[in-house]
């Protein structure tokens, strides 16, 4: 009789034993889960955050080239049918600025729009809403300086003027106005840095400090002609832009 109380009492305690560890790996099994849960769920929360973040900072790509292509067909809904496109790194920065051209006379510069707060501006200067002549566009690559040059001539003198620019908070600033004027009788140039008359070797120091020979040019020959059909090559040369 004792042998058989002894017996179911190992029993029992072996069916707790294995109650218990079964709770416990149930226990277990449970934490996990809802770890894999909470991780799930701060990765999702993460990406995200990352996504509105990059989107906030103008770096979603897709959306950006989405503006300025609504920019594009603003152009063609005024019946602007012949002018070409570029996409250039004006600053140090995510965001592309986009040129538009419109012809290659000595009338024609370079429209610039870039992306502020969630849309497509155009960068224009108080009196000018477009820079360079003869279908062409300068600027500093990455430097945050863009030029327009324009040329005069008459009878008896030649005048040739640099207007250097920046873009700061949506604007064109105007950082400095060069100017040098040669007459044809004596073959003397007379140079000017904002209007006041200098040496030439100060004239010559503006070009230095904002990289005039370094500059690249964006040409109306060499960008995108735009048509209704042509929309596909703006998102590939927004893509392709180094």
């Amino acid at each position: 009789m004792k042998k058989g109380i002894a017996s179911l009492f190992i029993i029992l305690i072996c069916i707790t034993m294995s109650a218990c560890g079964k709770e416990d790996k149930k226990k277990d099994i449970t934490k996990l889960e809802t770890s894999k849960q909470q991780s799930t769920v701060y990765e999702q929360e993460q990406t995200t955050d990352e996504t509105e973040v990059n989107i906030e900072n103008g770096k979603d790509e897709k959306s950006q080239v989405d503006l300025y292509v609504n920019v594009i067909q603003t152009y063609l809904l005024e019946g602007k049918t012949d002018f070409s496109v570029a996409f250039i790194h004006l600053n140090d920065d995510d965001i592309k600025e986009m040129v538009i051209i419109l012809g290659d006379t000595q009338m024609d510069g370079g429209y610039l729009y870039t992306i502020k707060d969630g849309e497509a501006i155009q960068i224009s200067a108080q009196n000018q809403e477009y820079f360079g002549q003869y279908g062409g566009f300068s600027y500093l690559k990455k430097g945050n300086i863009f030029i327009t040059e324009n040329e005069s001539v008459t009878d008896s003198q030649i005048s040739h003027s640099i207007l250097y620019y920046s873009m700061e908070n949506g604007e064109a600033i105007c950082k400095d106005a060069t100017e040098s004027v040669t007459v044809f009788d004596n073959d003397t140039s007379t140079c000017y840095v904002n209007e006041k008359q200098v040496e030439s070797t100060e004239y010559d120091s503006i070009a230095e400090k904002y990289g005039l020979t370094a500059m690249s040019t964006v040409k109306y020959s060499e960008g995108i002609h735009v048509a209704d059909n042509h929309m596909e090559e703006i998102y590939e040369a927004y893509k392709n832009e180094k």
